[in-house]
């Protein structure tokens, strides 16, 4: 699917590498951090205050993906998004390409930001965003082609994912040219199960329930990965998963 053609105000939820940071940010580092919504809270804290005392490059990512982190576990436990959080993740990502315009993460983590605070608003409402998101994920492929463990094209999976029919239909686009998205990012990074997740809404459009089930299941069932970056993002992901099942 064409990223032009894409209407978006949707999350691409959970999709940042890991990528490190200095250790005097966080007493557990990101592929040991714990899996609790005061934990989430805590190292989102420390991620922030750190990348304000010292606005490194590598801070501000870090920050930036410390508040994405907080606002998904804070959704999964309260059922309540948090745009502040969101915001303030956007604004670190923004300062990271003011000081280092060759690094990915800054582009990669404003988008992730913006479209998880379209996605408060809603997709309608949100169409504008969609020309600076088009921007960012392509100056991310320009710089880093995969980034995120294949990252922007889950983001557009998910995309096309959440864009009412009418939207897509009105574009020339479609929900197979979605899930060629996602299929790449499932390439790219085989071991990712938010790829399933993300792709299950998806498959329920395309195929029906019992497909986005199947979906689920894997990545509920998802072993665990060598690659720690992964395997910390998978420990979300697989709750994500086993809750969907559950409902």
């Amino acid at each position: 699917m064409r990223r032009r053609d894409l209407l978006t105000g949707v999350s691409a939820i959970g999709l940042g590498a890991l990528l490190p940071a200095p250790a005097k940010a966080r007493p557990s580092t990101w592929t040991g951090r714990r899996f609790s919504l005061s934990a989430a809270r805590g190292l989102e804290a420390q991620l922030s205050a750190a990348a304000v005392a010292a606005p490194t490059p590598v801070a501000l990512v870090d920050a930036a993906r410390g508040c994405l982190w907080r606002g998904l576990v804070e959704t999964m436990f309260t059922g309540r998004a948090d745009a502040a959080v969101y915001e303030r993740g956007q604004a670190f990502a923004e300062q990271c390409q003011r000081i280092a315009t060759a690094d990915a993460g800054g582009y990669f983590f404003e988008a992730i930001h913006r479209a998880k605070r379209a996605e408060i608003r809603g997709v309608v409402a949100s169409v504008f965003e969609l020309p600076t998101l088009q921007s960012l994920m392509g100056t991310v492929d320009r710089l880093a082609p995969g980034y995120g463990f294949g990252g922007t094209a889950r983001f557009w999976g998910a995309v096309a994912a959440k864009t009412p029919a009418f939207l897509l239909r009105l574009k020339g686009s479609s929900l197979d040219e979605g899930d060629a998205y996602f299929r790449r990012a499932i390439q790219t990074a085989p071991g990712y199960a938010g790829n399933h997740v993300l792709r299950a809404p998806l498959l329920a459009r395309m195929s029906g329930d019992r497909a986005a089930r199947d979906s689920l299941r894997r990545a509920a069932a998802m072993p665990r990965d060598d690659n720690p970056a992964i395997e910390a993002w998978n420990r979300l992901y697989r709750e994500q998963a086993r809750r969907a099942l559950a409902r």
